[in-house]
């Protein structure tokens, strides 16, 4: 009965919750969120839809429930590794010992599993500017360098019985290519490229020489989700660009071995947290689907042609000033640049939906916003390199009359309390191997040529100022000019991906939109309302009204 309660209540997961029952009075607290309403079935029902779904995620789930219980008496772990996980102290397995070339380093835990199934890849491209050449044998002898440092870059998966499992690979290898293509062009075919994840390794790089300029070149590096995240990509470019720098001038430059991230959450997940957060997910997802299925704000774009499904980008620059402007607006009215940033991204998504004639009075748009898990180790790892992104999704209402800094600050309070209050991501971050759920949905959906399931509009991933993680400048003649991040999440369910950070003082944006969900007309009229939200922001303090915004400021990039 008190179940049948919370669900009434319109509990949501993916991962949003509003509900009164919380998983456990020591772990987890519940979530308030912003009223949504509450959805009825229509008259013909989803019967049949549900009924498969339910058991897919009955089926999905046992496996996790399994998990839970086996993964900390599994006989293939050495103590060393069980110490790690649940302190990060131990020195020996700190030091690699326990993961000798060719042998097991240790399962793939839930989040990790999620990228995994989706063939989530994350792109890192960095434009170089130099005044000598940068030659593909200097980049090569740097890779190596990198990659004999870090065990991350020397890591393959390979199924191991039922569930899957890091493995060091036998020798170092680098995939290193080189292109005299558009730097742009080089990125989408790397970015939507498959990995030999059984053999390793599980990135590429490729050097871009320009054909207009000797001074100048691009490198483009690919990271599968499972082993990086944004703060793995920027740590690990840190070190390549100090290794290239050190190398072109002759210095001996000190590479610290980065450790891995250790895998400490499953400690913290009971099995009475793990079968009431599936119950939660389970009907939460329902929910979810249903909504979708009935035509929702995800479904108020013009249709693409779903085929096939690959990841795309485009960018703008702000200016120095600009970005001085803006960050003294969020300064005046003590609101965060990552909570104006994805307020900006919700009134500019509400526009373009207006452009279509879709929408004229009010939409609920659901949103998400990347969380950095690294927030909750203690110091010694906060440079550790792994993948430890998750993401925590809010839903707002959003009218003609909406106040941008009423809802900029409810966004700030609302991830204040999930993310510093009830410290929700350490939880249900175990939940990746439930939500892979989505990406054989959306296959079959693309193999029967139908638009893709998409149950969130947008997604922001911020890594704000990046002056000490990644400099311009590394003492020596090779320096980075601008940076591109993305990844790609064609088979998740959102529409747009919002990628932001501010590099040698500028405040860089770059659309990620998907062939399967969004034409590529729609992303861009979308980044140029976004931009033009931004600029008026910085020069007058507030973007215009809906019905007065004009784009007219020219994307830097296009």
């Amino acid at each position: 009965m008190a179940m049948d309660s919370c669900i009434s209540r319109n509990i949501d997961i993916f991962l949003h919750i509003n509900s009164s029952c919380p998983l456990s009075d020591q772990h987890l607290l519940p979530l308030h969120h912003h009223q949504a309403s509450t959805l009825e079935l229509g008259e013909g029902g989803y019967g049949s839809y549900t009924v498969v779904v339910t058991a897919c995620l009955v089926i999905v789930g046992m496996a996790w429930l399994l998990r839970q219980l086996e993964y900390n008496v599994d006989e293939g772990k050495s103590q060393e590794l069980r110490e790690y996980e649940t302190t990060g102290d131990s020195s020996s397995a700190a030091e690699g010992q326990w993961a000798l070339p060719g042998k097991w380093v240790r399962p793939l835990n839930s989040m990790e599993l999620l990228y995994a199934v989706g063939r989530v890849n994350t792109a890192q491209v960095l434009y170089l500017e130099s005044t000598s050449p940068v030659t593909v044998q200097l980049v090569q002898r740097a890779l190596t360098i990198l990659a004999e440092n870090v065990l991350l870059l020397q890591l393959e998966m390979v199924w191991r019985w039922w569930w899957p499992w890091f493995r060091r690979t036998k020798a170092v290898t680098v995939h290193l290519s080189q292109s005299t293509e558009e730097p742009m062009a080089v990125y989408q075919k790397q970015m939507n490229s498959e990995y030999d994840t059984s053999n390793g390794p599980l990135w590429h790089a490729t050097l871009v020489h320009p054909q207009h300029s000797s001074q100048e070149s691009v490198l483009v590096l690919t990271i599968h989700h499972m082993i990086g995240d944004g703060t793995t990509n920027m740590l690990l470019s840190r070190d390549l660009l100090t290794i290239i720098n050190g190398l072109a001038t002759g210095q001996k430059n000190h590479i610290p071995c980065r450790d891995l991230v250790p895998p400490v959450f499953q400690s913290l997940f009971s099995l009475s947290d793990a079968l009431t957060v599936f119950t939660l997910f389970f009907w939460g997802c329902r929910n979810n689907i249903l909504r979708s299925l009935q035509g929702g704000a995800a479904y108020l774009l013009p249709s693409p042609n779903p085929s096939p499904s690959i990841t795309k980008a485009i960018t703008h620059d702000f200016s120095r000033e600009v970005t001085a402007q803006l960050n003294s607006r969020c300064k005046e009215e003590d609101v965060r640049i990552s909570s104006v940033l994805l307020a900006a991204s919700i009134f500019a998504y509400t526009h373009t939906v207006q452009e279509e004639g879709k929408c004229t009075k009010q939409m609920e748009v659901t949103h998400e916003t990347a969380v950095n898990l690294r927030r909750y180790y203690s110091d010694r790892h906060q440079e550790a390199v792994g993948s430890v992104a998750f993401t925590m999704s809010l839903k707002h209402n959003v009218t003609h009359d909406s106040n941008f800094w009423a809802l900029a600050r409810r966004i700030q309070q609302d991830l204040y309390k999930a993310l510093d209050e009830d410290k929700l991501p350490l939880h249900f971050s175990q939940l990746g191997c439930l939500l892979s759920f989505i990406f054989p949905i959306n296959w079959v959906l693309e193999w029967c040529g139908l638009r893709s399931f998409a149950y969130s509009q947008i997604f922001l991933t911020n890594m704000g100022n990046l002056r000490t993680l990644l400099p311009a400048t590394y003492h020596g003649p090779i320096r980075i000019t601008r940076l591109l991040r993305s990844f790609s999440a064609h088979y998740l369910g959102i529409c747009f991906g919002v990628v932001t950070q501010t590099f040698d003082g500028r405040l860089l944006i770059s659309i990620d939109h998907y062939s399967n969900k969004t034409t590529d007309e729609t992303a861009t009229c979308f980044l140029r309302n976004l931009v033009q939200i931004l600029t008026d922001i910085a020069s007058n303090s507030t973007p215009s009204p809906f019905h007065l915004i004009k784009p007219h400021v020219p994307l830097s990039n296009s």
